[in-house]
């Protein structure tokens, strides 16, 4: 099976060269280090399966460089800050993490509609370890304030809608798998049948 083609633009050569290293034995990774090339790229007829695109790209290497040190510096100070003396990402406090699990145990690890993990503090304050967490249970994240309420409104109505027109087909063939289920040998294989198609088709 040929890899996944990912794509990521940064302009820092470090982040590009250690991206490629941690994820170049999964997938097909390119690497550009400006928006100019990315989109000279998209005129050929090759695309990308997955785009990833830095923020923000300055006029130097030296000056990205400073400016990404500076702010690592006071990023590590807060989440040191919120460890050490607010004990924010103590499990206890954490319970909406623990929330969103609930919701994806209920429901055998996809619910039926969009889990945000809606967050202000998350992206100063949590470890790893709760990052992982949250990609682990397919959470989305969304950041709150970061957006206007037309913005979040849009986002939220485009999730629904992504989710209601994939649930159908799903629905239709659970409803026929439960059918043939009932039918014996047949029935089994009809059964086993319709897995494979909702877990690749759909």
């Amino acid at each position: 099976m040929a890899k996944k083609r990912v794509w990521f633009v940064d302009d820092l050569p470090e982040n590009l060269a250690s991206f490629k290293a941690a994820h170049g034995r999964v997938f097909e990774v390119t690497t550009f280090s400006s928006p100019e090339a990315v989109r000279e790229a998209l005129k050929g007829k090759t695309r990308p399966d997955a785009l990833l695109c830095d923020i923000f790209f300055y006029d130097s290497t030296e000056q990205a460089v400073h400016i990404e040190q500076e702010v690592d510096k006071k990023a590590e100070e807060l989440r040191r800050f919120a460890h050490e003396t607010l004990k924010a990402d103590e499990p206890r406090f954490l319970q909406g993490i623990d929330l969103i699990a609930d919701v994806m145990e209920k429901f055998q690890g996809t619910a039926p509609f969009p889990v945000y993990a809606y967050t202000s503090k998350g992206p100063y304050i949590l470890q790893r370890e709760a990052w992982d967490r949250l990609s682990d249970l397919k959470a989305r994240i969304l950041l709150k304030k970061r957006f206007s309420d037309l913005a979040l409104q849009r986002r939220l109505e485009r999730d629904i809608d992504e989710y209601q027109a994939k649930r159908v087909p799903k629905l239709i063939v659970q409803h026929f798998k439960a059918l043939f289920a009932a039918a014996g040998l047949v029935g089994y294989v009809v059964a086993k049948l319709l897995d494979w198609v909702l877990a690749h088709a759909v």
